[in-house]
């Protein structure tokens, strides 16, 4: 893992943050940082397609601005999904979590709330070592 990229991932994330904290005062200094921030989370992702710690903030991130602003990502969204997706039986059980947290998340959004649901169930139900399944759980159980 390259200390640059994942420097720059992180810059953009926090990035993420000042983008939301501007909303309040400025929408339009707010989607510019927004902006640049995304672009410096596509140029990590450049630099090193296979990162899984980048393509996971990435996929973190742009699935909560896009499920909860006006601004949507679902291509790079869709992106990092798969990416998680043709990788699945190589990843190690928390990425696993991770992955399938976001895609339950994610079905949820696309109003699929029962595969949604399912999947999330699956997290619960068979990752409970995992930093997600706590998340999840909450998670579900704010839906019910």
């Amino acid at each position: 893992m390259s200390i640059y990229s994942e420097n720059m991932m992180l810059k953009a994330v926090a990035m993420l943050g000042k983008a939301r904290s501007l909303r309040r005062t400025s929408i339009h200094k707010s989607l510019k940082v927004l902006n640049e921030a995304v672009e410096l989370m596509n140029e990590s992702i450049k630099m090193e397609p296979e990162n899984i710690e980048n393509r996971k903030y990435r996929l973190r991130h742009l699935l909560g601005v896009t499920m909860n602003s006006p601004k949507s990502y679902i291509k790079i969204v869709d992106e990092d999904l798969d990416f998680f997706k043709t990788r699945f039986d190589q990843l190690n059980r928390e990425d696993r979590s991770y992955y399938l947290a976001a895609l339950g998340e994610y079905e949820i959004y696309k109003k699929n709330r029962d595969t949604g649901i399912k999947i999330l169930e699956d997290v619960i139900n068979n990752y409970q070592e995992t930093s997600f399944h706590e998340y999840v759980t909450v998670y579900l159980e704010s839906l019910r």
